[in-house]
């Protein structure tokens, strides 16, 4: 299970990848399953995260997938052996996340300080390559590869929200949280 993977390797070099609040979050759906999505994903929810390892373990793509986004941003050294990486940390970073030589998920993060129009069509592009589809974390909505469908999903996210005025954001936040306690809700049950 590539959530399970993902977090051992934190713990175990101890880093600081974790995503951040400017940071849309992205997973990659084969074609195939997009019919049965609200199952596939409602099975793949866990305490930790999204495991996608179901996703793809019957739904292999053939080896050239690595060579097909390695065509569309560079690869890059990885912190951890089971997660392959290509793209810019500060633009758009790919990984793929690999157990026993089985993709078991791609993950997409888009840092949206720094992203253009054209690394949008560029990333659309190669979902699209990939026989993929997007699944956007933040609403759990799956998006075609396409850059008008995308970037409605893009815009409005709170990665975005963030960028553009932090400090209102951060005060949003803090007067939502603040009444959700006065009114008796848990903070930590609210998502960011």
């Amino acid at each position: 299970m590539y959530v399970r993977t993902y977090w051992k390797c934190v713990e175990d070099k101890l880093t600081n990848k974790l995503m951040a609040v400017w940071q849309f979050d992205l997973q990659l759906i084969p074609d195939q399953i997009v019919l049965d999505a609200p199952q596939c994903i409602e099975s793949a929810i866990t305490d930790d995260g999204l495991d996608t390892a179901n996703w793809w373990r019957a739904n292999q793509p053939n080896d050239e997938y690595r060579q097909v986004i390695a065509n569309a941003l560079s690869p890059l050294d990885s912190w951890c052996p089971e997660i392959l990486r290509w793209g810019d940390e500060n633009k758009v970073l790919v990984e793929a996340f690999v157990s026993d030589g089985t993709l078991e998920g791609i993950g997409i993060r888009v840092d949206v300080r720094n992203i253009d129009r054209e690394s949008i069509a560029s990333l659309i592009q190669l979902v699209a390559k990939l026989d993929c589809q997007i699944y956007v974390m933040e609403t759990q909505q799956i998006v075609s590869p396409d850059v008008d469908a995308f970037l409605p999903h893009l815009v409005r996210s709170k990665a975005v929200k963030f960028a553009r005025d932090p400090k209102g954001f951060i005060e949003r936040l803090a007067r939502e949280n603040v009444k959700k306690q006065s009114d008796g809700h848990d903070v930590a049950d609210r998502p960011l």
